[in-house]
């Protein structure tokens, strides 16, 4: 869900793009999308669920078991964590509220949280820079257990509740990786910020928001913003973290920047929305869309993602520990793909399945 930079570390806790888009999207697909997820389940993942549009026609894949040491397939309307992804609906509203003059999106920061940043510290940095991971902040993820420890460290660690400020405040301690605006390195700190900005100027939580503004509308009704609850609703495949079965954890550490539970459904409609300008301008979309400086795969919680086939996708990855999950779209929406990854006891979380299988349903 978190994605702290293009190292494993960095993988194991959030949205993570481990390989470049461009460098995943580099050689043409070898294979059809379902051979695609079949070979995903022989290399440690242990189960996976797609749906793809394609011109109008909707398909449906899967692959592997909803819990090891069973039979039951993966179902392809259940549940999952969907990690970062959780960073496009906070980018999303953030914008809604830019378009709505409630925030200046090259403001300081600091001019919206007061009593978090200050202008001698922090006074370069931007909401345009806590958007687009330029911001510079230290990350926390490397401080928690969850992330650093063994299986007696997980096992302890996966019911912590965190506040936002808490885990901040953790990352303001530590030295800025580099001056505001000068890089890029992928920031969850920046993304909690976010949510706390959300609720200074609003006067609600980043998650009332987010639901208020955009799943109710949306009738997003498979979509929760779990806060301290450590279930998934529903059916739900299991996914797994340093060999334990983690579908149960507290996802508090996430916050805005990876907290939600989706479905490939929701998903869906929430893409359909945003590109056809139902809850941003286009003038917004191609803020958000516009590669930065620094990395030209990231926009404003947008990430572009070229294909083998010339067809450019939309969207953002998540990864929190169990589960790696996809979220992209064409600029047209003629071409969508949506999916959740269960990682298996022995298999990497890294990105590389989520991208080979949004180039598979694309280009296949």
């Amino acid at each position: 869900m978190l994605h702290k930079s293009l190292t494993a570390v960095a993988l194991v806790a959030t949205t993570l793009v481990g390989l470049s888009p461009v460098a995943a999207a580099a050689e043409p697909p070898k294979m059809s999308l379902q051979q695609q997820l079949e070979k995903s389940v022989t290399v440690g993942v242990a189960g996976m669920q797609v749906r793809v549009i394609r011109n109008g026609t909707t398909s449906f894949g899967a692959a592997g078991v909803s819990q090891l040491g069973t039979t039951q397939p993966v179902a392809l309307d259940g549940r999952f964590r969907i990690g970062s992804i959780t960073k496009m609906f906070v980018a999303t509203r953030v914008l809604m509220l830019v378009g709505d003059s409630k925030l200046d999106l090259d403001a300081p920061a600091y001019r919206y949280l007061p009593n978090v940043l200050n202008p001698q510290d922090h006074g370069a940095i931007t909401v345009r820079m806590l958007l687009g991971h330029t911001n510079g902040l230290a990350t926390y993820l490397d401080l928690l257990p969850l992330f650093t420890g063994g299986p007696d460290e997980v096992r302890k660690a996966r019911f912590t509740h965190y506040t936002a400020r808490e885990l901040v405040d953790m990352a303001l301690k530590r030295p800025a990786d580099f001056a505001p605006g000068t890089k890029w390195a992928y920031s969850n700190t920046g993304y909690l910020l976010l949510g706390m900005l959300i609720e200074n100027v609003t006067g609600e939580h980043w998650s009332k928001q987010v639901t208020k503004h955009i799943l109710q509308p949306l009738r997003m009704k498979e979509t929760f913003i779990p806060g301290d609850s450590t279930r998934i609703p529903g059916k739900h495949a299991h996914g797994y973290h340093q060999g334990l079965d983690i579908t149960r954890l507290n996802p508090s550490f996430g916050g805005a920047a990876g907290e939600m539970i989706s479905t490939t459904a929701d998903l869906d409609i929430f893409q359909v929305a945003l590109t056809s300008g139902k809850l941003i301008s286009p003038r917004w979309l191609a803020e958000a869309r516009k590669p930065g400086a620094h990395n030209k795969s990231w926009g404003l919680g947008v990430v572009t993602l070229p294909t083998s086939c010339g067809i450019t996708m939309y969207g953002h990855t998540g990864g929190i520990p169990g589960y790696q999950s996809f979220s992209f779209a064409s600029a047209d929406s003629k071409h969508r793909v949506n999916g959740s990854v269960t990682v298996g006891k022995s298999g990497p979380q890294t990105e590389e399945h989520a991208f080979a299988t949004v180039d598979a349903a694309v280009c296949g």
